[in-house]
């Protein structure tokens, strides 16, 4: 079966959306592919991108993936859901990718990439982290409020795949750039997240206050020494210093709610177990103590719990 040269978004949520949006605007063939029909052809009618400069604008060209079932498969299939819902992406995207569909995945957390390699082979699996800041705005918008970083893992066995999606990626304005250490780069998004989310979380603040606000800068640094700590002590140091990276980003993305937070005022489950979990699974196995870290984990927690009984009982 030949391949155009296509895009399949799997989950459009605020990553999903802006990726979309920023294809389609190019002139990209883009597919949109949701757990809710619904979904996909509510953003098929447009999708309404607010820029860095705030300046919005209506982007059409994007086509529900169920909709065309047959046309041939994309070139390349970008993952954008939850950690959690890794498997069930995984399930719902396989009629829609061909045996050479270039796999990426930009999930947080740990353990994903094994899921993918065993769903789709080493050869076109190609795991990734995203510095963008986005926030869905109702059924159709999305925000790209900061950042253009996106990091790919290459190696010997997937190098074709990475530098294709690469290439993809930065020709719609992304700045990309290739990692031999997959670990590392996982870890040093995992660094970035257990201590931007969680604290923006429990303080319900954006992220310009991390860096603006003294008390909650000395938090953050706590919380950043106690993350790179063990990152360290796992074998996978971060790779770039983040006691000056993680400040600065988030005075860049200084009006940004993490997604975290955006899940909990939404009333949906936040990933609190993908984020904070491998950290603090690695710090109990070897003998580092992460009291920060543990804390607002345990108050995020909370926060989530209650969430999640208020919408239910709503």
């Amino acid at each position: 079966m030949n391949q155009d040269s296509g895009v399949l978004i799997v989950g459009p949520g605020s990553i999903g959306r802006l990726l979309a949006a920023r294809w389609a605007g190019r002139g990209r063939k883009v597919r949109l592919l949701a757990r809710a029909a619904r979904q996909e052809g509510a953003l098929a009618r447009g999708i309404a991108l607010t820029d860095l400069r705030g300046r919005r604008r209506l982007v059409r060209g994007c086509s529900p993936a169920r909709a065309r079932p047959r046309v041939p498969p994309p070139a390349s299939a970008f993952f954008c859901v939850k950690a959690s819902q890794v498997d069930a992406a995984i399930r719902l995207s396989r009629p829609w990718i061909g045996p050479e569909t270039t796999v990426v995945a930009l999930q947080n957390g740990l353990g994903h990439e094994a899921r993918f390699r065993r769903a789709f082979g080493p050869r076109r699996t190609v795991i990734g982290s995203c510095y963008v800041a986005a926030a869905a705005e109702g059924k159709r918008g999305v925000a790209h409020t900061g950042g253009r970083k996106i990091l790919l893992a290459s190696s010997r066995a997937n190098a074709r795949s990475a530098a294709d999606a690469g290439r993809l990626l930065a020709a719609a304005g992304w700045r990309v750039r290739l990692v031999e250490d997959e670990a590392r780069m996982l870890w040093t998004k995992l660094v970035t997240n257990s201590s931007v989310n969680l604290l923006g979380t429990a303080a319900a603040v954006p992220n310009g206050e991390l860096a603006r606000d003294p008390g909650l800068a000395a938090i953050l640094s706590l919380l950043i020494r106690e993350g790179t700590g063990v990152a360290k002590a796992a074998g996978h140091p971060p790779l770039a210093r983040l006691e000056e990276t993680i400040p600065r980003g988030c005075r860049t993305t200084r009006r940004q709610l993490n997604s975290m937070l955006q899940d909990l005022r939404a009333g949906r489950r936040t990933e609190i177990r993908a984020i904070a979990g491998p950290i603090l699974a690695a710090a109990g196995r070897l003998g580092i103590p992460v009291p920060t870290i543990e804390m607002l984990a345990r108050v995020v927690g909370r926060l989530e719990r209650t969430a999640l009984s208020r919408r239910k009982n709503q």
